[in-house]
């Protein structure tokens, strides 16, 4: 139930992290979604608002 049947999880969880110097990163065990399009997460800062990558730790 709780992996598919690839051995793989059936469930995401995603971590957003933000430095106190302004680095930040988003990852998640999936970084694409079960379509295939790769997944973002929105950041703004000095530069504007823009979607970011979100880093896969399985694919």
């Amino acid at each position: 139930r709780l992996l598919l049947d690839n051995g793989e999880p059936a469930f995401d969880v995603n971590f957003y992290v933000l430095g106190k110097d302004g680095r930040h990163a988003g990852v998640a065990f999936y970084g694409t979604s079960a379509s295939g399009n790769q997944r973002n997460y929105a950041v703004c800062d000095e530069n504007g608002g823009r979607h970011e990558p979100i880093e896969g730790l399985i694919r």
